[in-house]
Parts: C-alpha cells; sequence; structure tokens
C-alpha cells in the first residue's frame, strides 16, 4: 500500500509521522498493495484536522476528522475509514454470495 503524508500549516515531527504510520497499519489487513492511501494533516484557527483519502480498485473513500487534538483526529478518521472498508467489503462479500446461490438454484433445477 503506498501512502503519501502531506502537512499543512504545521510542521512534520517524526512523533506525528509513526503515530499515523502505526494507525494506517492497522488498514493493510483489509487491503491489498494496489492501494493508495493521501493523508493531509492541517491546523486552521484552533481546530486539529486529519483528511484521509482511501483509493482501491476503483474505490474511493475519504475520512476527515476535527478536533482540538491532531492524535485524536488522526485516530477517529482512521475509525471512520475502517468502518467504511468493512461496510463495503460486507456489502460486497453479501453481494456475490447470494448470486452464487441463484447460480446454484438455477443449475440444479
Amino acid at each position: 500500500m503506498q501512502t503519501s503524508l502531506t502537512f499543512r500549516h504545521i510542521e512534520s515531527t517524526e512523533s506525528l509521522k509513526n503515530h499515523t504510520n502505526e494507525k494506517i497499519a492497522h488498514l493493510k489487513k483489509y487491503l491489498d498493495d494496489s492501494a493508495h492511501m493521501h493523508v493531509v494533516l492541517s491546523t486552521e484557527r484552533h481546530a486539529q484536522r486529519a483528511d484521509i483519502q482511501l483509493s482501491s480498485h476503483g474505490m474511493i473513500l475519504h475520512g476527515q476528522e476535527d478536533s482540538s487534538d491532531l492524535y485524536n483526529s488522526i485516530d477517529r478518521a482512521v475509525e471512520k475509514l475502517e468502518h467504511q472498508i468493512r461496510r463495503y467489503k460486507d456489502k460486497h462479500v453479501d453481494h456475490k454470495s447470494k448470486e452464487g446461490i441463484r447460480l446454484k438454484a438455477q443449475l440444479s433445477q
């Protein structure tokens, strides 16, 4: 999985990079190597924003979170993405299984 990290209006620190990479590593179990993730960490007045965009096989998912703590924003944005990925995978698996059952029923008749 390819990852790009962008900082806007804040300095890039190793602790932020490490924290972001640790959290994104949890998503690797759902994705293959062709996925691309773009993370934008920014600050606007009093809000710390984490904006994550994931694209894989034509699927584009987006998680954005604002809070007073940037680490908390990263955690919550990754949780949103994980929820979206699991929901997409569940729908995809359910859809495929229904088609398989329908084909099996048609062949047996």
